[in-house]
């Protein structure tokens, strides 16, 4: 049996999308955790996966069954960007990997100077083609008009969690700003059960408040059902993605996969990643962040933006916008297929996802052959 540790069974985070995909896939089964720690088998498994290494229960499994089982470590965050003991259970969780996979390669130069024993995968992250493929030109006026745009007015959307972090200073700052523009956004904010439950209403509140700043022009949409289509990004001419750190947005992914060029704030080295794999720059125009940020390599808690920063963002981002151009549907359908040859569907994830399980299974060689049951 091959486990993967799961310490929530609720889409939360960017990796809680990948889970269903790698059980369906790659033949996981879930090791849940009905309080605070698992319950570690008594009999060694084959194999045992860990995507949130930044969890303490993650990092005491996997600390109880080191060097008795094959271990695969998943990394989806710069570890800058975590803090306290979250950074410290990420690393300890690495520490005790038979294989590190992470989704671009500069976290891979990252990784490998802390762990230069480890073997250290660049997997892109996977979207389900499913869900994301460009649009039709009927298919895109449909959606204008069950949303009451015009077909000629330039549609940009926001895509995501309201937070600091995620940009919201930003986005609040472009809400105030496009009265006058002739463009429209689509505000989609997560808005599902195990979200609600976490945040209550906050995000719900916070989308009305940005509404209220210019409400001619902004279109909520709260994200009820996301598993399932039809998804808002494909009917974009453009999404911005205004976060203050990121490893491969899942968002940005998404959007490229449907033929939708970005406008990104610099919070990763991955979109300078992404123009050396070939991604024109049309498709992926960045915005810089304050040099202090490091592209995303900054403390949760100190990504903060002065207001004068903030201002200037989004100044950038509407001057950006004002110049955009539009794709044609063969264009889109060609980056489409291009996002799919670099291996960003879901697919794909999940065939070098097996590889990589089925190298760290074979080259195992247990130090001990017992299971220790507790985490010290």
């Amino acid at each position: 049996m091959k486990l993967l540790l799961l310490p929530r069974q609720h889409l939360i985070a960017g990796q809680d999308f990948l889970v269903s995909s790698m059980v369906a896939q790659c033949g996981l089964s879930l090791l849940l955790k009905p309080q605070n720690r698992y319950s570690i088998p008594s009999i060694p498994p084959e194999l045992v996966v860990s995507i949130n290494p930044h969890e303490a229960c993650d990092a005491d499994a996997l600390q109880a069954m080191f060097n008795s089982v094959p271990i695969v470590v998943h990394l989806h965050h710069q570890l800058e960007y975590l803090e306290g003991a979250k950074r410290s259970d990420a690393i300890r969780s690495l520490s005790f990997a038979s294989a590190i996979v992470v989704p671009a390669k500069f976290l891979r130069k990252q990784v490998r100077a802390l762990f230069p024993h480890i073997p250290v995968h660049v997997v892109p992250n996977g979207v389900p083609a499913r869900l994301f493929s460009p649009a039709s030109p009927e298919e895109r006026a449909v959606f204008r008009a069950r949303n009451g745009l015009s077909r000629s007015q330039l549609l940009a959307g926001i895509i995501g969690p309201m937070t600091g972090p995620k940009g919201l200073q930003v986005i609040k700052s472009l809400c105030s700003k496009i009265d006058d523009e002739d463009f429209a956004l689509f505000v989609q904010y997560p808005d599902w059960q195990a979200v609600t439950e976490n945040v209550g209403t906050s995000y719900r509140q916070i989308a009305g408040e940005l509404k209220a700043r210019s409400p001619g022009k902004i279109v909520l949409s709260p994200d009820t059902t996301p598993r399932l289509a039809p998804r808002p990004v494909r009917y974009f001419d453009v999404l911005i993605a205004p976060s203050l750190s990121d490893v491969q947005p899942l968002t940005a992914l998404e959007a490229l996969v449907s033929g939708v060029p970005i406008i990104a704030t610099r919070s990763t080295p991955f979109y300078e990643e992404l123009l050396e794999a070939g991604a024109k720059y049309r498709w992926c125009r960045t915005i810089p962040l304050p040099k202090r940020f490091k592209e995303g390599s900054r403390e949760m808690s100190k990504l903060n933006l002065t207001e004068e920063e903030t201002e200037t963002i989004a100044k950038n981002i509407i001057g950006v916008l004002r110049d955009h151009q539009p794709v044609s549907d063969r264009e889109q359908q060609r980056m489409s297929r291009k996002m799919a040859r670099l291996g960003f569907v879901e697919t794909a994830m999940c065939g070098a996802f097996d590889e990589i399980y089925a190298e760290a299974m074979l080259g195992f060689r247990p130090g001990s052959t017992r299971v220790r049951t507790s985490s010290t």
